[in-house]
């Protein structure tokens, strides 16, 4: 009577740890390639429902030229990605978006700035900056040479 040998062998064993290796090497990098563009996602979503209010305060209150941001009502919950959304109160109405240290994987919190500035046709633009962060996505621009940033410490038409 015979027996048949059941199972693999050694060398196939190793094949099959090998493959799986390589497409573990090159599945980690992607995906923490797409976790880092959603994180980005969530700052640039803070920001936009800054901007919305900086935006709404502004055009109801004498415009770019005039408007203080002191008494813009703005605010964000913490959440895993971003700490604060901070509205500079005064006439720069300059958004910092903080993020969150150990979701980056940086040795320093990461913050983007979120400049508005004005053009031509009195519409407010905005430009965007950091000086913390590696890979910002393309999105990131800085305020279009067309417009003019608001500028910062002035008194103001609205506040009061």
């Amino acid at each position: 009577m015979s027996t048949k040998v059941k199972g693999f062998s050694l060398i196939e064993l190793m094949i099959v740890i090998a493959i799986i290796g390589i497409l573990a090497a090159v599945a980690v990098p992607s995906y923490q390639s797409y976790v880092q563009k959603a994180h980005f996602a969530e700052i640039f979503s803070a920001a936009s429902a800054a901007e919305t209010a900086v935006s709404e305060y502004v055009m109801s209150n004498g415009g770019p030229n005039s408007a203080n941001c002191v008494n813009v009502v703005f605010s964000y919950p913490a959440t895993a990605t971003v700490s604060q959304v901070v509205i500079q109160p005064d006439t720069s109405c300059l958004i910092t978006v903080y993020g969150v240290q150990s979701t980056f994987g940086s040795s320093n919190p990461p913050y983007f700035y979120f400049t508005p500035g004005n053009d031509s046709t009195g519409s407010i633009q905005w430009g965007c900056s950091t000086k913390s962060v590696n890979n910002v996505p393309s999105t990131c621009q800085p305020l279009p040479s067309s417009a003019t940033a608001f500028t910062a410490g002035g008194s103001g038409g609205a506040a009061g």
